[in-house]
């Protein structure tokens, strides 16, 4: 599979990014089209991901709260359809 080829480990966030979205678009994806985003936030319980939650409803985002899989730690987890270029 090409697109599990190791590359250059990136030097920053952004640039890690840019990796990803290049693998993408070389595999054939049109990131013009929506698609479900989701991003995972974990604290040590559910009140430490009270700030986080408004912020990311207020954005758009549905958010679910709730244990994480494994651990004592939590999971907020936050989902919206976006288009990502």
């Amino acid at each position: 599979m090409a697109f599990l080829k190791r590359t250059k480990r990136p030097d920053s966030k952004s640039d890690g990014d840019a990796q990803v979205i290049a693998t993408l678009v070389a595999n054939g994806a049109d990131l013009s089209r929506p698609r479900n985003v989701r991003h995972y936030l974990y604290g040590a319980d559910e009140a430490s991901l009270t700030g986080a939650v408004a912020v990311l409803r207020g954005n758009g985002y549905a958010v679910t709260v709730r244990l994480a899989a494994t651990g004592d730690n939590w999971l907020a987890l936050a989902e919206r359809v976006d288009v990502l270029m």
